[in-house]
């Protein structure tokens, strides 16, 4: 079989932490991924319905290996990814609160662009190189902090978006990501608090930083890693305050139809 050049929305998160496991302790990791990517593929369902419904009937990918997972959605029937990037966003940002709800922390980076894939059935092997799949690798592990940024070369994919898309904040919004070497300005992110937002009141929206808090509490803090927690709790913040009220109208105008 000839390998097939596609064009796509490219992800690859990790979780943080797993490197020093135990035998035990990678037993139960195991058991938690399991978890975590059946409530994945729940969701992948859920979108891929919706994308046979625009017209692109190619299935959503989610690869594993080690403590990594790459997401490949080929698109190149539509060549068009600003139809497709808000219901790829529904898919990943669960990702981040399913990992939090079974004790995995994942951070991580997205793109869109070109790349090779090439499926071995018989042989139960599965190969992705190319640009796009060299751009989510240079900056998965860059962000300090539990989320999915864009990469550079996507940001400006995003923002092609942005005024064709209402609500574009269910599903990214433009934030100082802390990276390794300093803040990414102005950076496009994964809106994976929305997650917790979406169809609440204003009573409900108020006590998401409790729930987010109740998850997060289970874990250990190692020093060194501090920042990591520190970040995404301001960043969790940040959305609730300043997106809060778009929810809760939202929420409003749903219950008066």
């Amino acid at each position: 079989m000839i390998p097939k050049v596609a064009y796509g929305i490219v992800a690859m998160i990790d979780a943080l932490g797993i490197k020093n496991l135990t035998i035990s302790d990678s037993q139960s990791f195991i058991e938690d991924l399991n978890k975590v990517v059946e409530h994945l593929n729940v969701k992948k369902k859920r979108v891929q319905e919706v994308a046979k419904e625009l017209g692109v009937n190619s299935t959503p990918e989610l690869i594993i290996f080690g403590d990594t997972l790459l997401f490949a959605w080929d698109i190149s029937s539509d060549a068009n990814p600003y139809r497709f990037l808000p219901l790829w966003a529904e898919w990943i940002r669960s990702s981040i609160l399913a990992g939090i709800g079974h004790n995995l922390l994942f951070r991580g980076a997205f793109t869109i662009g070109e790349y090779i894939i090439d499926f071995d059935h018989e042989n139960n092997k599965t190969v992705l190189v190319g640009p796009a799949i060299a751009d989510v690798a240079s900056w998965y592990e860059e962000a300090d902090w539990i989320g999915i940024i864009a990469t550079p070369t996507c940001n400006n994919h995003i923002s092609a978006i942005e005024s064709k898309v209402s609500n574009i904040e269910a599903w990214f919004v433009k934030y100082d990501v802390p990276i390794k070497k300093g803040i990414l300005k102005d950076n496009w992110v994964v809106s994976w608090p929305a997650q917790m937002l979406i169809n609440s009141n204003a009573k409900e929206i108020e006590e998401s930083i409790s729930f987010y808090y109740d998850l997060i509490r289970q874990y250990t803090i190692p020093k060194g890693t501090e920042s990591k927690y520190f970040n995404t709790e301001i960043f969790l913040k940040h959305f609730i305050n300043k997106y809060k009220n778009k929810f809760a109208n939202r929420k409003k105008g749903a219950n008066k139809k």
